[in-house]
Formats: C-alpha cells, sequence, structure tokens
C-alpha cells in the first residue's frame, strides 16, 4: 500500500490484515529519477551512468529532457526512444549539464471493479456507521454492531477493525 506524506490532518485507514494504519488522500503516486550529465563538446548521446553513477534507464515517453536548465522538446531538440541514451539533435557545448528527468512505471494491484466497490458500498451502506472522537485515548473502546467506525483523535487507535478510518486531529 501507498503512503501519502501529509502535515495537515491526515486520514488513515486501517489493515485489518496486517494490523497497521496507513495513510490514504487524494494524490498521484509520481516516482521521478534524475539523471544529471556533463557534456564534452559536442556531444550528442548521453547514456550510461551519469555524473552520480546511475545508470541511464527509463520509459519512453515518460522522460523530460533538460539542457543547462532549459525544458527541451520531444523529437525537436532531442530523441529518447530505446529507454537507454539521449540523443540531443545538435551537439552540446563542453559542460553543458543535461539532466534527465525519468517517471518511473508502476502497476496498480488489488484494485476493485466498479461492480466489486458499489457491492461494498452498498452492503456498508446496510449497516451503521459511526464517528468515534476518542481525542487521545488509543484504547478507546470500538462501539459494537457497526459497519465501520470513523476515529477522530491524536492517538492511534488500537481497537480497530477492517474499512475503520482514523483522521488525525
Amino acid at each position: 500500500m501507498t503512503t501519502i506524506s501529509t502535515t495537515a490532518r491526515p486520514a488513515y485507514v486501517y489493515d485489518e490484515g496486517e494490523d497497521t494504519w496507513y495513510p490514504v488522500g487524494a494524490q498521484a503516486l509520481a516516482f521521478v529519477t534524475t539523471y544529471v550529465y556533463t557534456a564534452t563538446a559536442s556531444q550528442t548521446v548521453f547514456s550510461g551512468p551519469d555524473d552520480n553513477s546511475l545508470t541511464l534507464s527509463y520509459t519512453t515517453g515518460a522522460v523530460k529532457v533538460f539542457l543547462n536548465g532549459v525544458l527541451l522538446t520531444p523529437s525537436q531538440d532531442y530523441s529518447a526512444s530505446n529507454g537507454t541514451s539521449v540523443t540531443l539533435g545538435s551537439g552540446a557545448a563542453e559542460n553543458d549539464v543535461l539532466i534527465v528527468l525519468a517517471s518511473d512505471t508502476y502497476e496498480v494491484a488489488d484494485t476493485y471493479t466498479q461492480s466489486a466497490t458499489d457491492s461494498l458500498i452498498n452492503s456498508l451502506k446496510s449497516e451503521s456507521m459511526i464517528i468515534v472522537n476518542h481525542g487521545t485515548n488509543a484504547s478507546y473502546a470500538r462501539p459494537t454492531g457497526i459497519g465501520a467506525a470513523y476515529w477522530i483523535g491524536s492517538a492511534e487507535p488500537v481497537n480497530a477493525e477492517a474499512y475503520d478510518m482514523w483522521w488525525s486531529v
């Protein structure tokens, strides 16, 4: 599960199987690797290890290339089509700095279909839900006979069950 960094009132969801609270929120997943190369005179091809010993690797179409801080235009200023090299349309000057930002790819796992989500929501609707303001008492008793509890407090609740959520205040 992906954690989300936030500083203002984070929300968490409880994973009963792992007995762990995970932060949740509406934030896109984005992972970027930065490659930095210092050019030699008239250099057009950049590949292999960069100035920090990171070997260039990218997914075609998922890169941004900068020369001395200026964003270059794909196809017009450079080509990046094989996943391991970037070729400039014209040679760089000695000591020019080429930066390649490569967005990592990822697969979303364990997702629900629309039908499965509708079914889950409908099952939760049929059971009562409750907001539990537990303040700083992490051991506050979870109400019985409910579908989900929405905990509000500064302490991580220890009596949570599946589908419970916690807002840290």
